[in-house]
């Protein structure tokens, strides 16, 4: 989730104009589940924006951009990759508050059938209209990635996305009783804990993955997204930001459940003090404190449990890649490369890559010989590294 996703995108200046301007939209959107055309394009999702190059590659990261954390495992990630597609072994469910209406939410995820994806159903409206995770019903990336259909919205929902991405669960039937998904500890590792205690069951369905066979990249305003062929799933990004204990930090994930319990799920947001008492004053960020995310005034960190890990900043931006690109709506094999991007720009590079088809093609896993072609390409194995 990006409170501050407007210094992310290098215009804090623009800070009182920006949620003047979201706080219009939001109660639009949260009073009349409804957004109109004008108000997506100011979120990004206009035609033509940002200007979306061909296929072409940038240097893989390397020390120019700070150098990535993270170790490949490539042999064991791809032994690892699922042949069949999964689900939950039995419904979890949980409850927290909304981090920007404060209201109290409860979730519940039930096991669904095969080539079902992920979709929520807002139980609390009549009809209990239903609304898939997927790029094209998204409505709003402003200060979080906020889904709509059927004249309901469901907001805040890539730290579970990310979940249900990190675990390798293809299938769920997400109940909700209100417009927010429970922001929790302002990380991911609440819904993982909820979702293993839930346990996964094969399904008889075969998995389906991308296979990216050319670079797709899009760039603007310093801030760029590239994917390039790779024989496993790996997101890299970078952050930067003008604040001392930030600067410019990179991490490398290889996504594997096990790798994203372990290095990514218990990554918190995280947001600047002067930012958050400003969403307050207007309305924003009631349910938001230090209880569910990381706060950094000029002189530090003012959660007094600290950090739970030295680069958390960048570990949330990996969290929220995860989440954001999973409304692809099927398993990348691909190495995501982010620099500085957030929600608004995340989705835009999901549309791109619908609109260069030329670039990927999709994959039908029905047995492991499926995946020797990608296992022998000398090529993807070096793009993966």
């Amino acid at each position: 989730m990006e409170h501050n996703g407007f210094i992310r995108t290098g215009a804090a200046q623009d800070f009182p104009d920006f949620i003047a301007k979201c706080l219009n939209i939001r109660q639009k959107m949260f009073t009349n589940n409804n957004v109109a055309a004008e108000d997506v394009e100011f979120f990004g999702g206009g035609r033509g924006w940002p200007p979306i190059g061909a296929a072409w590659m940038h240097p893989p990261p390397n020390a120019a951009r700070g150098e990535p954390h993270g170790t490949p495992q490539q042999e064991g990630i791809e032994n690892a990759m699922q042949i069949h597609q999964q689900t939950l072994a039995r419904e979890v469910s949980c409850a927290g508050l909304g981090v920007h209406s404060g209201k109290s939410v409860q979730l519940t995820v039930k096991p669904a059938p095969v080539n079902h994806g992920i979709q929520f159903i807002r139980s609390d409206l009549p009809g209990r209209p239903r609304i898939p995770a997927h790029f094209n019903q998204v409505v709003d990336t402003s200060l979080a990635t906020v889904i709509g259909a059927e004249g309901a919205i469901v907001s805040t929902i890539e730290h579970l996305m990310a979940a249900f991405a990190g675990l390798g669960i293809d299938n769920a039937l997400v109940e909700i009783d209100a417009y927010e998904v429970p922001i929790m500890d302002g990380s991911a590792a609440p819904f993982t804990r909820m979702l293993r205690s839930g346990g996964t069951a094969a399904q008889p369905g075969p998995k389906c993955y991308f296979i990216i066979k050319e670079p797709i990249s899009i760039e603007a305003s310093g801030k760029s997204v590239t994917i390039y062929p790779a024989a496993a799933y790996r997101i890299t990004c970078t952050i930067d930001f003008q604040h001392p204990l930030i600067q410019r930090q990179t991490y490398a994930l290889d996504v594997t459940p096990d790798g994203f319990e372990k290095e990514i799920s218990a990554a918190r947001t995280f947001g600047f003090l002067h930012e958050v008492e400003y969403m307050k004053r207007y309305g924003l960020a009631r349910g938001g404190s230090l209880d569910n995310a990381v706060v950094i005034s000029e002189e530090g960190v003012i959660n007094e449990s600290g950090l739970r890990y030295p680069d958390e900043f960048v570990r949330h931006k990996v969290l929220d890649c995860l989440g954001d690109f999973s409304l692809l709506g099927m398993s990348i094999l691909g190495h995501i490369v982010t620099h500085r991007s957030g929600h608004a720009f995340n989705h835009a590079f999901l549309k791109a890559f619908f609109r260069q088809k030329q670039s990927w093609e999709t994959l039908t896993v029905n047995t492991s010989e499926d995946l020797s072609p990608l296992r022998e390409n000398s090529t993807l194995r070096r793009s993966s590294l």
